[in-house]
């Protein structure tokens, strides 16, 4: 049974969304891993100089990330940037 994306992504927002997290990250990258490498390259095209994501489930590391928040909501907000 293949889950639509739009569902995956749904599931991502819930507390429980980890294992929808990472079936999107399996189907996206091949592999959590690269998903992650993935992540980080956005994050870094965007100006996030200061995040370093570890995990498909979005969660980064250090105060850094807490000063680049507004990467990726400019970019939702403003999708052809």
């Amino acid at each position: 049974m293949q889950v639509p994306v739009e569902d995956l992504l749904k599931g991502m927002i819930v507390q429980s969304g980890n294992d929808a997290s990472m079936a999107l990250a399996e189907g996206v990258g091949g592999s959590a891993d690269n998903f992650v490498r993935m992540m980080n390259e956005q994050a870094k095209a965007l100006g996030m100089k200061g995040t370093a994501y570890k995990n498909p489930e979005g969660r980064a590391d250090g105060a850094g990330a807490l000063r680049d928040g507004a990467g990726p909501g400019d970019a939702v907000a403003t999708p052809d940037a």
